[in-house]
């Protein structure tokens, strides 16, 4: 059951990751470049804090509000997720251990 809801959840974190990568590629070569140098460790957490600038042009502009979005979503689903993979650890635990070395 535990696999079930993490699979699920997993999934739909998958979906707004996805976008978010495509929003980076088709944004504008400054903006794209600017996203790809954050390390990809930190860069959900940095894109949150994006807003427009008064330099933005309407797609610049456009992307930043949706990028915001899509990391805001991801967040909100990685903390579901990440209580379900430690559901399915304490069980692993419990009734297989060895589940942990493949």
């Amino acid at each position: 059951m535990h696999l079930l809801v993490y699979d699920a959840l997993v999934g739909k974190r998958t979906a707004p990751g996805n976008r978010l990568h495509a929003v980076v590629t088709g944004a504008p070569a400054e903006m794209r470049q600017e996203v790809v140098q954050i390390p990809k460790s930190s860069r959900i957490a940095a894109l949150t804090g994006w807003r427009a600038r008064s330099s933005d042009d309407v797609v610049a502009s456009a992307c930043r509000q949706v990028m915001r979005q899509l990391v805001r979503h991801v967040i909100t689903l990685e903390q579901p997720a990440d209580a379900a993979s430690a559901g399915l650890d304490v069980l692993i635990d419990e009734a297989a251990p060895a589940l942990h070395d493949l």
